[in-house]
């Protein structure tokens, strides 16, 4: 059953979406670095994560974190051999 999985094709991505990302984290930097750009900033933060979810961790005082969203699609595509 696990071949049937890899066998799947990989989704197409379109072909400016690197572009897009990277206007958007540009955008985003530009923002946090100008003291009254706040507002700007937590705008680009909303569009590039939808969900934040901390779990526990084994230890005291650890927390796991995932992101869910556009910025996490784009961290995952970075990790991907």
């Amino acid at each position: 059953m696990a071949r049937a999985a890899e066998r799947q094709p990989r989704p197409a991505l379109h072909p400016n979406l690197v572009e897009v990302y990277r206007r958007k984290v540009a955008n985003l930097e530009a923002a946090l670095n100008d003291p009254s750009g706040r507002d700007e900033a937590a705008t680009a933060l909303r569009d590039l994560i939808d969900a934040v979810v901390l779990y526990p961790g084994s230890k005291r005082g650890e927390v796991r974190a995932e992101l869910y969203g556009e910025l996490a699609a784009l961290l995952q595509l970075g990790a991907a051999p």
